[in-house]
Parts: structure tokens; sequence; C-alpha cells
């Protein structure tokens, strides 16, 4: 939340009418409450140095992992694409670690023949 992620939080808030409570540094927002619906949101990056895929394997836990998703192909006219997943440089994969590259381009392979819905990869991660 410290990068850009707590911009789209409070903006939801300011929307529903309500100031969020925040802690920041400087112009990074570090937590969030909404005092109506008593709701608090975090930054655990202040916790936990890593990087979200991290976390699961820092507490012992190998069935939750961190997904891939097509940040580049998430646009207005593709809000209710269905179809094959999207082509590989839509998942960026210039940003993804020379350590992970391998396991994400397995995954990408695995995914042909199997359908796509931006829709449900919005609401769900997987």
């Amino acid at each position: 939340m410290k990068g850009f992620d707590g911009q789209f939080i409070m903006a939801w808030m300011l929307r529903q009418g309500t100031t969020p409570a925040t802690i920041s540094n400087g112009s990074k927002i570090m937590a969030l409450t909404h005092t109506t619906l008593t709701i608090r949101v975090i930054d655990l990056y202040n916790f936990l140095p890593m990087s979200l895929s991290k976390i699961p394997g820092c507490f012992g836990l190998t069935e939750l992992k961190k997904g891939y998703f097509p940040h580049l192909f998430n646009s207005e006219e593709n809000q209710s694409y269905v179809g094959p997943y999207p082509d590989m440089k839509y998942y960026n994969p210039d940003a993804i670690s020379s350590d992970a590259r391998a396991e994400f381009l397995k995954w990408h392979k695995d995914q042909k023949g199997k359908i796509f819905k931006m829709k449900c990869r919005l609401t769900v991660a997987t």
C-alpha cells in the first residue's frame, strides 16, 4: 500500500462518503481505517519486507500462492473477455524475476486450450 494501491482504496472510501483515518509516512499511506465499517487496511510490507509471492512460503504454506494476472490486458474493452488465455506479453514477463520466469513460462504453456474469463479473474485470484 506504500505504493499506489492505497490511493484506490482511499478513493473508494471517499466515494462511500467516509473520510478514512490514515497513517502516512510522507505521501505514502501505511494504514487506512474506515470507521463506519470498522475496516482497517494495512500495508503488510511494513511488517514483512518481501514480495507477496514469497509470503506463503515464509509460513511454510505450500497450497497458497500468488497467481499470474495479465495486467497489461486489463483494459475497458477486455472487461468481458472470454477466450484463450492472453498472450504472455500481457503478463509483463520482463518484470518477473529470473527465478520465477521459468515457472511462469511453464504455467502459461499449461494454460493452452483453457478458457480465460476476465470477470472471474478480476473477482477471484487463483
